[in-house]
């Protein structure tokens, strides 16, 4: 293996991360929208602030969650997988993913 095509580094395209946060953050542009219009007294049947604060916390909750899927990077290493996400990074070394693929007994047979 040439030692130049590592690290290789695989993320979401920019076009689909764009789309995947626009619609994320949808319901809480929604929420938003609906508590300036009670705030003005806009609003026909108004919500109680708790209700109003309990949905923006939710549909914030729900962005936070949905946009971090689409911001995970896979990185590929010569000898490990690792993948880094906003809340976590996890990475497999190539043994491990090596013995799960072709059983523990061909992979020790292989390379011991």
């Amino acid at each position: 293996m040439d030692p130049k095509q590592y690290p290789r580094v695989y993320s979401v395209d920019a076009r689909t991360r764009r789309a995947v946060n626009a619609i994320a953050m949808a319901p809480l542009a929604l929420i938003i929208a609906v508590s300036l219009l009670d705030l003005a007294g806009l609003v026909n049947k108004a919500l109680t602030p708790s209700a109003l604060l309990a949905m923006g916390f939710l549909a914030g909750l729900y962005a936070l969650l949905l946009s971090s899927v689409a911001h995970r990077r896979v990185i590929l290493h010569e000898d490990s997988i690792e993948v880094i996400g906003w809340f976590s990074a996890r990475k497999l070394k190539a043994a491990r993913f090596l013995a799960a693929k072709w059983g523990r007994e061909a992979f020790t047979a292989l390379f011991t």
